[in-house]
């Protein structure tokens, strides 16, 4: 740096002064409607809640039900499957009770539940999912 301004240099610094002045004058700039904003959605809110709606309800849209069966009664040879098949997913839970509980739950809605199945499924979801994104093939992901 021997003291001398070069083009380059001023030319930046022309830039830079330009740029500032710029977003100075339309960044964080009052309109004077922002407190008109602020109390016409408060008195929406306050509307919606006087006619018994939530704010965000009608953005929400209800599924229709499924009919649940009642309770049947089922044979042995079905309730003994569901004993074999929550036997074999306890020795996945590595004594963790909480996955113990929630791998019966899954036993019990589905007896065809086999958890090699399912974590080989989960291994080649994942290598695919993982080559995919590796590639940047969006169309696969």
């Amino acid at each position: 740096m021997d003291g001398r301004i070069d083009v380059t240099t001023l030319l930046f610094l022309v830039l830079a002064v330009v740029i500032f002045l710029k977003l100075r004058s339309v960044l964080g700039r009052r309109t004077g409607h922002e407190q008109n904003r602020l109390e016409r959605y408060k008195a929406q809110q306050e509307a919606s809640q006087r006619n018994g709606k939530l704010a965000a309800q009608d953005k929400v849209v209800t599924l229709p039900r499924r009919e649940r069966e009642d309770a049947e009664v089922r044979p042995a040879a079905e309730r003994q499957a569901e004993v074999d098949g929550e036997q074999r997913v306890k020795e996945y839970a590595a004594g963790n009770g909480a996955i113990t509980q929630g791998l019966i739950d899954i036993v019990r809605a589905d007896a065809s539940f086999d958890p090699n199945h399912f974590l080989q499924g989960a291994r080649v979801a994942y290598e695919i999912i993982v080559t995919a994104f590796a590639e940047g093939n969006r169309r696969t992901l």
